[in-house]
């Protein structure tokens, strides 16, 4: 009995490195087509500070630029290394990806999560007409606004629906027989209160 168990537990040993070594490999690998990756933007383009030596904002937009040219040119170097042989045993990149044992959460570092609310979906689930053109084109600009103004999503729609029609109210656009919670001659502000609700 003993010898059985030693022997599965040798198997397991095995089975467990086998499945670990993939892994082990496509860091190595990945490692290295990150340096070449790295050494081609550093050959291509300037630094940051370089480039922008007293503007730290400019540097700060620079820089993000570059990362965006770094991560691109990692994932076209990785897809063209698919097919090299990346183990001892003359597994390639591509398969060794497939193979690897998927690292849980809590291994990996955890994750962090935001939420945001569709604030503009809840806008057109409120409105009696979600498809009405007005209504959408404010919500298209209240996005544009929403991308250089820190107010909520909400005024911002406000706002953007008396720019496109300076005479007309919210309320008729979301007034429901059905509701009874917004009569049809309300104004603006009991509409935004309403939606921030």
């Amino acid at each position: 009995m003993r010898a059985l168990v030693s022997i599965f537990a040798v198997l397991l040993i095995g089975i467990s490195v086998y499945q670990l070594s993939f892994t082990w490999f496509l860091n190595k690998h990945e490692s290295a087509m990150q340096d070449k990756a790295k050494q081609s933007i550093n050959r291509l383009y300037p630094s940051a500070k370089t480039k922008y030596p007293a503007d730290k904002e400019a540097q700060a937009l620079y820089q993000d630029s570059l990362d965006d040219l770094f991560k691109n040119r990692l994932r076209k170097i990785l897809d063209s290394s698919k097919d090299k042989k990346i183990t001892w045993w003359g597994t390639t990149y591509e398969k060794s990806k497939e193979n690897e044992l998927q690292l849980g959460l809590d291994l990996q570092g955890g994750v962090n999560v935001s939420l945001d609310i569709a604030l503009d979906g809840l806008i057109k689930n409120l409105a009696n007409d979600p498809r009405d053109p007005l209504l959408l084109k404010a919500i298209e600009l209240a996005h544009q606004k929403k991308l250089i103004s820190d107010a909520n999503f909400i005024d911002l729609f406000a706002q953007s629906y008396k720019e496109l029609n300076p005479s007309g109210k919210l309320a008729p656009l979301f007034a429901n027989s059905n509701k009874n919670t917004i009569k049809f001659d309300a104004s603006d502000n009991s509409v935004t209160n309403y939606i921030h609700d």
